[in-house]
Formats: C-alpha cells, sequence, structure tokens
C-alpha cells in the first residue's frame, strides 16, 4: 500500500490517511520554520523505541506487547505538559489541523473531536511510515520492513543497532544546505523553483542526478573507446530505471 503513493509523492500531494492528509512540507516551509525545529519535530514523531529496555512484566502491566513509537508519544505527552505542546505542533504542522490528546483513551485526535478522526496505534504506524517515506529515510524505511524469524533473531539484531549507537558517528557527507547547492548549480532550475520542491522531491533529483551521471559517464565512455560496449548491457544506460540504494 505504500508503493501506492510514491507517485503522489514526487508530484508533490498530501498523503490520505484514515485520519486525514498528511502535507509535504516544501523546502521553503522548513526555512521560514527553522531547520532545526523540523528535525526536532522528526526526532519527536519517529521515535525509536527499539533501543529503549522494557521489562516484559511492565509491558503486561499496561496491557500491550511491545512499546512503540505511539505508546512513548502518548505516554510522555500525559507525563510532560511541555513535551505534549512540542508533539502537538509537530503533528499539527503536517496534518494542517490541529491535533488533541485523549488522556483516559489512549488515543490522539485530528481536527474537532466530533469528526472522530482518532489515532491509535495501528494508525500511527502507518502514519509513521508515510513521514519515513516522505522525507526520504531510506534506511528508517528499510527498518520498517524488517521480518524476523523469531525473537533470537530479533534480539540478535537490536544488539547490533545499540552497540552502534554507542560508535561516534561520522560526520554527514551532504546536509540539506549542501544538496539544494548542488542541484541549483547542477540544473536549471531557479531557487525559487528549488524552495517550492518538497524534500521527496529534493532527494529524488539528487539520487537521479546520480544515475543520470552515471550513464552519461558509460555513453562517453563506449564513444571515446575506454569502455567495452559489448559487454554494457541496456538497463545500465537507461537512467529511468528504478533507483536501488543499496547499488550506489
Amino acid at each position: 500500500m505504500l508503493e501506492d503513493i510514491e507517485l503522489k509523492l514526487l508530484a508533490g500531494y498530501p498523503i490520505e490517511t484514515s485520519v486525514g492528509l498528511i502535507y509535504q512540507p516544501s523546502i521553503k516551509n522548513i526555512i521560514e520554520m527553522g531547520e532545526d525545529k523540523y528535525n526536532q519535530f522528526l526526532g519527536l514523531l519517529l521515535f525509536d523505541t527499539d533501543l529503549l529496555d522494557i521489562p516484559s512484566d511492565t509491558l503486561k502491566q499496561i496491557g500491550i506487547d511491545r512499546f512503540t513509537t505511539f505508546d512513548f508519544l502518548f505516554l510522555q505527552s500525559v507525563a510532560d505538559s511541555d513535551f505534549k505542546k512540542i508533539l502537538i505542533d509537530a503533528m499539527s504542522f503536517f496534518f494542517k489541523k490541529n491535533v488533541g490528546v485523549l488522556d483516559n483513551y489512549h488515543l490522539f485526535y485530528v481536527g474537532n473531536i466530533e469528526d472522530q478522526n482518532f489515532i491509535d496505534r495501528d494508525i500511527y504506524d502507518y502514519i509513521k511510515k508515510i513521514l519515513i517515506k516522505l522525507n526520504y529515510l531510506k534506511d528508517l524505511e528499510e527498518e520498517e520492513e524488517l521480518q524476523f524469524a523469531n525473537d533470537l533473531a530479533r534480539q540478535w539484531y537490536l544488539d547490533i543497532k545499540k552497540a552502534e549507537q554507542n560508535q561516534p558517528k561520522p560526520k554527514p557527507q551532504v546536509s540539506l544546505h549542501s544538496i539544494i547547492s548542488a542541484l541549483y548549480w547542477r540544473t536549471n532550475k531557479s531557487m525559487n523553483e528549488m524552495l517550492d520542491m518538497t524534500v521527496y522531491q529534493l532527494y529524488d533529483g539528487y539520487h537521479r542526478l546520480f544515475l543520470i551521471d552515471d550513464c552519461l559517464g558509460i555513453r562517453q565512455g563506449i564513444y571515446h573507446g575506454t569502455v567495452n560496449g559489448k559487454e554494457i548491457k541496456p538497463a545500465q544506460l537507461n537512467w529511468a530505471k528504478i533507483i536501488k540504494f543499496d547499488e550506489n
């Protein structure tokens, strides 16, 4: 079902959910609100609960089988009014509607409570997946699709993930600023056109240029005789092929 939204993401359309539309922010929207604040919103809405050690007895006491991002956001919003305000602002930003919390029912709601657009754990799980795709977060998207054969395999994965968390992280090679700059100088688009792009459009264009440049490089190699054209498959010259990140 998530694959069905990719054309809408590329076109910049809002994405429909059972509780309302999720709107794609433009680069201009992010600049106006501040990149740090936008990243704060994303960090909150996509909070990784895998790294939290919640005893199974505690989970049984609160009546759930696993502790999800939804559970973390709800419990923290009930316990901390400052956290709740930031969370509501973050959710309202993407829905472009007021979002509220029903403390006694373990639910969020979008718009007026009378509309009954209630967000529970399952609905939020889908919302989270949309936000990941909308922001072109491929690493997180792959994590969301992981399937474990058994509890031992899942625990092994979590142990590796926790170990990686404690390792020093290398400085990123690219940033939102550098990608905007690169596409601006690499393409014929005006700065206004760049700023009107969504995050998805910007990153999709950035990675698509890698494919185009690779294909053009092979073509030039064939022309100049540095590449054996007989060994090149047609797919290697197709810059419209689906982007595969494990190959780039």
